[in-house]
């Protein structure tokens, strides 16, 4: 497959893309992988499997599905393959070098059960596998990073479970990526105040459930085994209770709150009695607005937004 990147990389190849340019440029490598993918009909439901940073994409579409899909679409991050994963289900395998112990296991179990398997990779072993087995592979363009990768990845993902008939992923991502541009345009004033605030902290990074994928994506990037995530409201019967006390553990504790409209009014009154706890427990939170589009468009705000401050603050995934 050759690429045709000139026109959304100033007419640089992806080799002299740097890192930052390709997390950038994410809603382009969506529409890419639009464009690469087939038909594949006759699917009962499909199960996603990753663990790498590109398994983002398969959060991202499980968000999609829990809004939009009346088939459970669910993502496994580990070597397990669950029980009801039968040969009309669908595996789809993500690994961005494809040499992941796990992802083989996973790989073998779907074919021992008589499954077919879509791959997505940049090749290793099970691209191997994959050819050798009859299996679909998807390959990764060359020259894609992890963050290159994920945008494609996730445009791959939703072109498969479209085709399959299992609900319109693509037609609803497609739709989500102008106000995904429009937001990245808009963001620099954020990722300088963000950096400035997160750095040298201990980061929590909390988003209502319907998005959890980017506050996931935050944990990742930020690269430290002191950097967390969690979903609201559940946070409130849990780690609250914690940062709401009166000794002073944690002071180096910098909680964000990824935000969108779209929450039910329950939530959202739960949400902001939180913020206003923390507030008087004198716990540092700075809540960002993603805005009231999708679960795909404020996930992908998100992820590019987690992105940016990642490489601002010099801490992304090398």
């Amino acid at each position: 497959m050759v690429l045709e990147a000139d026109s959304f990389t100033d007419g640089k190849s992806l080799s002299e893309m740097s890192s930052r340019e390709q997390s950038w440029y994410i809603p382009e490598f969506i529409e890419l992988a639009f464009s690469d993918i087939c038909g594949n009909e006759g699917y009962d439901g499909a199960c996603i499997f990753g663990i790498d940073t590109i398994s983002i994409a398969g959060d991202v579409i499980v968000d999609m599905a829990a809004e939009s899909s009346e088939v459970p679409i669910p993502m496994i991050c580990d070597n397990r393959v669950p029980g009801w994963v039968s040969p009309n289900i669908a595996g789809i395998v993500l690994s961005f070098d494809g040499d992941s112990s796990e992802m083989c296991e996973v790989y073998g179990e779907l074919s021992s059960r008589g499954c077919h398997i879509f791959c997505i990779t940049c090749g290793g072993t099970i691209a191997d596998l994959c050819r050798e087995d009859g299996n679909t592979l998807i390959p990764i363009p060359s020259g894609c990073d992890q963050f290159g990768a994920t945008g494609y990845a996730l445009g791959a993902i939703a072109a498969l479970v479209q085709s399959m008939g299992l609900f319109p992923a693509k037609d609803i991502l497609r739709h989500s990526l102008d106000g995904v541009r429009s937001f990245r345009e808009s963001m620099s004033e954020a990722v300088g105040s963000l950096s400035t605030q997160l750095s040298g902290k201990m980061v929590a990074t909390y988003s209502t459930s319907d998005i959890h994928s980017c506050s996931k994506r935050w944990k990742q990037v930020l690269q430290t085994d002191l950097s967390f995530y969690g979903e609201l409201p559940e946070f409130d019967h849990n780690e609250l209770v914690g940062w709401s006390d009166s000794n002073e553990h944690a002071r180096d504790l910098r909680i964000v709150v990824l935000w969108g409209g779209n929450a039910s009014e329950l939530v959202s009154t739960i949400v902001e009695c939180m913020i206003e706890v923390l507030h008087e427990n004198g716990r540092e939170t700075t809540v960002v607005n993603l805005g009231n589009g999708s679960s795909a468009e404020r996930n992908l705000c998100g992820i590019i937004l987690g992105d940016a401050v990642s490489f601002c603050m010099e801490v992304g995934p090398e």
